[in-house]
């Protein structure tokens, strides 16, 4: 699926999603304090990324997406339960929840235990009522909910992350499936069960999701793949092309190439496949690669270059940043530290960075060159949402003229 159609498809369905939410439990009972207290976490924000897939699924299965909205719905008030609970003294004692105050801290440890025991049964009204669907479809999708969210599910997640204190790889692997990946793989069987899809769709979905959520459970726990049907714009690859291209995708390195043995943790070498596209006689990939050593840069440019000649390619370099490598000794990074020190009373937060900067240019016309990169706070850097903080210029500013000034 094209990026744009992916995008336009999620925000209808985040759209859809967000409506129906906010029309859940505006009523003003003189109960109306327990309604806001489950509105208040129901409406934080979040991705809303286990009802989305919910409907995508639908829709693979034949079913017009909107008549799942409810039970997309139910599953979010399920999750969103446990979140409030999860957030409590008794458990793992949070004060934040994505950047507001937990429901606890705003309504009463009392209010929040019972805002999380309303949303359950609320849950499962949505999914019995859901106008659009047979009995036994919503009977399907009550049992599917009950199974990921319940002893065997969700519920066991968190009964073996708060209480039985897992250490082993193993028992960590085992509560990241029981508390996120059985709700992940619910979600894809609840859109399979409102389409009353049959066995072997439930089976794709299963298996899909099982293995999204194992591969990717810590490193891309919102990872989403939607699959469709489309008509074919062009001719398909012949047999031998294809054997080229995926060997291509097999083999082509992608990822962590090398960790920096100055830095402990710190990636020194990676590259990754941002963009693939195939013509009318033509199939290419761009590949974003970066290193804070050259050698190294150019090993991974060697590399590609043997593969794609072997398969009949070539390799373009375009938009080349220089390694910026890291100097054990950098007389300017310890005057800044000092000069910060002086100015604000505290220790810096020196960090290194895996990515292409303007000091790599640079340091290539000024050999030797001593650089650090510094400036104000800024948020949602390169998105349309970027934001510069005001106030830390002029630090910044302080911060520059003091260092310049020691340094003549």
């Amino acid at each position: 699926m094209e990026k744009t159609a992916f995008d336009a498809r999620y925000q209808e369905y985040l759209a859809a999603i967000e409506d129906y939410l906010n029309s859940l439990f505006a009523e003003k009972p003189h109960w109306a304090d327990l309604y806001e207290a489950m509105r208040y976490s129901v409406l934080s924000g979040g991705k809303r990324l286990r009802p989305v897939m919910t409907l995508e699924f639908a829709r693979l299965c034949g079913l017009d997406w909107h008549a799942a909205v409810p039970v997309g719905c139910a599953l979010e008030l399920v999750h969103t339960y446990s979140l409030i609970h999860d957030d409590l003294p008794c458990m793992d004692d949070d004060d934040l929840r994505r950047g507001k105050p937990t429901n606890h801290k705003v309504y009463g440890e009392t209010l929040a235990v019972l805002a999380g025991d309303a949303l359950q049964p609320a849950a499962y009204r949505l999914i019995l009522t859901a106008p659009g669907l047979t009995d036994a479809q919503r009977a399907d999708c009550a049992l599917i909910l009950a199974n990921a969210s319940g002893p065997d599910g969700m519920v066991a997640g968190q009964v073996l992350d708060t209480l039985h204190h897992p250490s082993a790889q193993d028992e960590l692997t085992e509560v990241h499936h029981l508390k996120t990946g059985t709700m992940i793989a619910g979600a894809c069987m609840l859109g399979v069960g409102a389409a009353g899809g049959g066995e072997a769709a439930r089976k794709a979905a299963e298996t899909l999701a099982s293995e999204l959520k194992r591969e990717y459970r810590i490193a891309d726990p919102g990872l989403m793949v939607a699959v469709e049907t489309v008509e074919a714009k062009g001719l398909p690859m012949d047999e031998v092309t294809t054997g080229k291209a995926l060997c291509m995708l097999t083999c082509l390195p992608n990822g962590v190439q090398a960790m920096s043995m100055d830095i402990p943790g710190l990636v020194q070498t990676s590259l990754n496949i941002g963009i693939l596209k195939c013509g009318d006689d033509e199939m290419m990939a761009v590949c974003s690669v970066r290193s804070s050593v050259a050698s190294q840069k150019q090993m991974v440019r060697d590399r590609l270059r043997c593969l794609t000649e072997q398969l009949g390619g070539r390799v373009d370099v375009v938009g080349d940043y220089p390694a910026w490598e890291y100097l054990p000794d950098s007389p300017l990074r310890e005057r800044m530290i000092e000069v910060y020190r002086e100015q604000y009373g505290k220790e810096p937060v020196v960090e290194t960075v895996h990515a292409g900067l303007e000091c790599g240019l640079l340091g290539e016309k000024l050999p030797g060159l001593d650089c650090v990169s510094f400036g104000p706070d800024l948020t949602d850097i390169h998105t349309p949402r970027e934001r510069m903080h005001i106030a830390s210029v002029q630090r910044t500013w302080k911060l520059l003229c003091e260092v310049l000034k020691r340094s003549k």
